[in-house]
């Protein structure tokens, strides 16, 4: 069951909006309660074998954070605190990187190995980081291990559970907790159905639209040679695709929390109209790459000890965000780059603060960027690298000309995604949604409940239904 589902948006989600309102009428124990249930019910309607993986994990960790509040030798905490982080990082191994290791290793030692039957549970990165982010709090004393109910809402809430935004227990603790206590925000019907339905409408009608094009390219890739446009409709139409795809899971994510009165962090705000690579990362997957400055980067040492070890830990951190991504070395490839790519940022402006001459330079900013992006996707993108060298190689030097693959190029559907991405505000703007609910004057285009922005949803609603016979997951829920 997914978002984009007929079964969630027809069945469950209304089951799950009256049994929340009946439980509110009982207290908020229950309302905690009935979030854990329905999110475990969600969880089990992929897979109820990985159940206990989940809820297991969460057992595990709030156990450690108790004993973690109960140990007062610091050494000791040190030690029970390291001792989880290794254990909550086995499992992820185990379930995501144990082929990859068995395949490299067969590799370099000449040998034929048999690959482990695994299956990857859904949201394994996600909800294993949130654990380790969790007990790395109460580990420094920010927060106490608090109740069991409250940590496993904050956890397994579904509309965050499978593939983000990855929320930490600070963004969401004093939610639950008010909520525990009887006092409910009130649910944001109208700008949450808002946000819930233009995330429908990215992931079906755009994403998955701009789906055939660029798996025809890809496959094709690997059959006789592409032309320089093929190439580069194909590569353009995974962009644009993961852009609709992830920031529709996003958006509806955002949704679902506010039908709920839950308001979960921004993940993206407009990630393709920054004019450096260093704006992309905050822009794009922000609960990411926030994940990755506070518990990585900063840790190695970030920008304290010199230029050449930032580059070194920029380095390091990207390459463990691509891996993070997946068990391929298309993804170390695609966090190579990235880190690259910052390298070179984090250079260029040292060269600007030393002579400003080079500053309207910055002009080429936006396009080279975007152009550096698209490129790096195709590492993402690709089965192997063979088809990764494939696709780049007609991009920079492929045929203008010739019979080409036949894959099916749509020019009207990547000029509509390119308007959409570049022109338009984001969902963000368009709902004038914040987090922390600072109060800013709305904008003329803003959501204001009413005759137009319902219209508008509706529209959005019935397009989104009639491509529902297509469903497909989303990409995401790889990792």
């Amino acid at each position: 069951m997914i978002f984009s589902s007929p079964d969630f948006v027809f069945g469950f989600l209304p089951f799950s909006l009256v049994l929340f309102f009946i439980a509110k009428r009982l207290g908020g124990a229950w309302a905690i309660g009935a979030i854990v249930l329905l999110s475990s019910i969600f969880y089990s309607a992929w897979d109820v074998r990985f159940l206990p993986l989940l809820l297991g994990s969460v057992l595990f960790n709030y156990t450690i954070a108790q004993a973690l509040d109960r140990v007062s030798g610091e050494r000791r905490r040190a030690v029970i605190y390291g001792a989880a982080v290794v254990i909550n990082l086995a499992a992820i191994c185990y379930f995501k990187y144990s082929n990859f290791a068995l395949s490299n290793f067969a590799v370099l030692a000449g040998r034929s190995l048999t690959p482990i039957e695994v299956i990857l549970p859904l949201g394994i990165s996600f909800f294993t980081f949130q654990n380790i982010v969790y007990i790395n709090g109460v580990w420094h004393r920010k927060y106490p291990a608090g109740r069991l109910l409250d940590y496993a809402s904050c956890i397994v809430f579904f509309p965050h559970l499978i593939a983000g935004p990855i929320v930490l227990y600070q963004d969401l603790i004093h939610q639950f907790q008010a909520m525990r206590a009887g006092r409910f925000p009130k649910p944001e019907y109208e700008v949450g159905g808002f946000i819930f339905v233009v995330g429908l409408f990215k992931k079906l009608v755009l994403a998955d639209s701009l789906a055939p094009v660029a798996d025809a390219v890809f496959s094709n890739a690997t059959n006789a040679p592409l032309l320089f446009k093929e190439a580069w409709f194909g590569a353009l139409a995974y962009t644009f695709q993961i852009y609709f795809d992830f920031s529709g899971y996003s958006d509806m994510a955002i949704g679902l929390g506010l039908l709920f009165g839950v308001r979960l962090p921004l993940n993206f705000f407009s990630p393709y109209k920054a004019a450096n690579i260093i704006d992309f990362w905050h822009t794009w997957h922000m609960t990411l790459s926030r994940f990755l400055r506070e518990y990585v980067y900063i840790p190695l040492g970030g920008n304290r000890r010199g230029r050449t070890r930032r580059y070194v830990n920029l380095m390091l951190t990207m390459l463990l965000g691509g891996l993070w991504h997946g068990a391929g070395w298309t993804f170390v490839a695609w966090g190579a780059l990235h880190g690259i790519y910052l390298c070179i940022n984090h250079g260029w402006r040292a060269l600007e603060a030393r002579w400003p001459r080079l500053k309207p330079l910055g002009i080429v900013g936006w396009p080279l960027t975007f152009v550096a992006v698209v490129m790096a996707w195709v590492f993402f993108r690709a089965p192997n690298m063979s088809v990764a060298y494939s696709i780049l190689g007609a991009m920079t030097t492929g045929a203008m000309t010739g019979p080409g693959t036949g894959a099916p190029l749509r020019e009207e559907l990547l000029l509509m995604s390119a308007a959409i991405c570049f022109l338009l505000p984001n969902t963000i703007q368009w709902a004038g949604y914040d987090p922390y609910q600072a109060k800013q004057p709305l904008q003329w285009y803003q959501f204001r409940p009413g005759a137009a922005f319902g219209f508008a949803t509706g529209v959005m609603l019935l397009a989104s239904v009639a491509y529902m016979t297509r469903i497909s997951p989303f990409i995401y829920f790889q990792f």
